[in-house]
């Protein structure tokens, strides 16, 4: 969101929050350890977007803005935040979007995701997963927590699933596969590959979710039952011309011997 124009339309059907978009009608300026969880949350999803000035109704959104000179706080806080309790430091952009209307500042603040790593972000307390106080922290000690944005709230990630995350591959891999847009999903072409051939085939189908929990990508091959691909075993996504989506698998899908039905079979690594 870079711009007026960007925000999302005020109707309830479009503007809810989700796990891309984050509302906030107001928020302290001084708020660093919640500046830098929520960072941290999208950094460590599928990245997305904070707008403070914006508060979700029943009906929809209202952006009422701030006032400039409160904007301008808000904005030096979550980079302030950035640079002081987020590690490793995602690509952040804080972007003042002033109301052509009415001169008051929508504060977009554009987290992108991070692949290679778990984002953490530096808290001055303890608290539990139901935000009860556990321990509070004096002096210099300051604890570092793994937020995560899931739907449309954060949670915390725990440290046994820290391990996903830690997988730059299975991150990357998901990242991208959540990007290819909704209407292009109907038809995406899969590449079945293995080292031993020369020219892989393709099939095309519906890419129905990426699950990072169960380490599998969901597909369905025309009305046949969905089919679960390790994350494992994508070997890369990409865009082969505008709209056209290409996945390559280190395995293959399809129809084998006299079985009428669809099914993967995964190649075992050289």
């Amino acid at each position: 969101v870079q711009e007026w124009g960007d925000l999302p339309a005020h109707t309830a059907t479009v503007a809810r929050e989700t796990q891309v978009v984050d509302f906030k009608a107001r928020v302290d300026p001084k708020a660093l350890t919640e500046h830098a969880k929520d960072i941290a949350a999208f950094a460590n999803a599928l990245g997305g977007t904070i707008l403070v000035g914006a508060a979700e109704l029943p009906d929809g959104v209202a952006y009422a803005g701030l006032p400039a000179d409160l904007a301008r706080e808000v904005a030096e806080g979550y980079k302030l935040a950035l640079r002081g309790r987020v590690r490793p430091r995602p690509r952040v952009e804080v972007v003042e979007i002033r109301d052509p209307a009415t001169d008051r500042v929508v504060v977009a603040v554009n987290v992108h995701a991070y692949a290679d790593q778990p984002v953490g972000c530096a808290v001055d307390t303890v608290q539990d997963d139901k935000g009860a106080r556990l321990k509070p922290l004096t002096g210099e000690a300051v604890a570092w927590r793994f937020p995560q944005r899931v739907s449309n709230h954060c949670r915390w990630i725990q440290p046994e699933e820290l391990a996903m995350l830690m997988n730059p591959h299975a991150r990357r891999v998901t990242l991208l596969l959540e990007r290819i847009p909704s209407e292009h999903r109907q038809a995406v072409t899969i590449q079945n590959w293995h080292v031993r051939q020369d020219n892989p085939d393709v099939v095309k189908v519906t890419l129905e979710r990426v699950d990072l929990d169960a380490n599998v990508m969901c597909i369905k091959v025309r009305e046949a039952s969905p089919l679960r691909i390790p994350l494992d075993d994508v070997e890369a996504v990409w865009e082969a011309s505008p709209g056209t989506w290409h996945v390559r698998v280190n395995g293959h899908v399809g129809q084998f011997g006299n079985e009428h039905g669809w099914r993967y079979v995964s190649y075992p690594r050289s």
